[in-house]
């Protein structure tokens, strides 16, 4: 997982914007990192590389994923986005 910290909303706030994006790509690093060692070391465990899908239950807490989105791509992360309820089923 790439989640630094207390999360999208207030890690930037606490450790400055630039810290942050420093800090969440050393984790997304750190991710791709440990899925080369496990292919490459050929180690029996229940790799799974598929990336990381996040439900809300939108009508319960209206406003936050959209802002989470919003605040992580103004910081540069374009790899995360909203999908429409339908989506996610198909998926």
């Amino acid at each position: 997982m790439t989640v630094v910290g207390l999360g999208f909303e207030i890690t930037p706030v606490l450790l400055g914007k630039d810290r942050f994006k420093v800090a969440h790509r050393y984790m997304m690093r750190a991710v791709d990192d440990l899925d080369e060692f496990i292919q490459r070391e050929n180690i029996d465990c229940d790799r799974n590389s598929s990336g990381l899908l996040t439900r809300s239950d939108y009508a319960r807490i209206h406003q936050a994923p959209p802002e989470r989105i919003e605040i992580m791509n103004s910081l540069g992360f374009d790899d995360i986005y909203w999908i429409s309820q339908e989506e996610t089923k198909s998926r």
